[in-house]
């Protein structure tokens, strides 16, 4: 319990010099230029995570839109396949076989 009575008595004997130069040791107060610097670090790396953000949506949207064309495109193979099939086996049609 002294120990920390001598570090309290200490911070009162040196006034509050004693009591800011404690708080920036531990850092809890910093200079004003380092506060701004800081803030505008974080608004910097604010905008670029909303710009990244932006162009995830944008990809993501890119990517669906893709997946929808290629999904169509796929179907309508498909139906071509089987509307060529069904005109093989009309009567009176002869069409030349396609290679797979």
């Amino acid at each position: 319990m002294t120990g920390e009575t001598d570090v309290v008595s200490l911070l009162l004997q040196g006034g509050p010099f004693a009591i800011v130069l404690v708080l920036i040791i531990v850092g809890l107060l910093v200079p004003k230029n380092t506060l701004a610097a800081a803030l505008d670090d974080r608004d910097e790396w604010r905008e670029a995570y909303k710009a990244s953000q932006a162009a995830l949506e944008t990809r993501t949207a890119a990517l669906v839109a893709a997946d929808e064309r290629a999904r169509v495109a796929q179907e309508l193979a498909q139906t071509a396949t089987q509307m060529l099939g069904d005109i093989r086996r009309l009567p009176g049609r002869q069409l030349p076989e396609v290679p797979t």
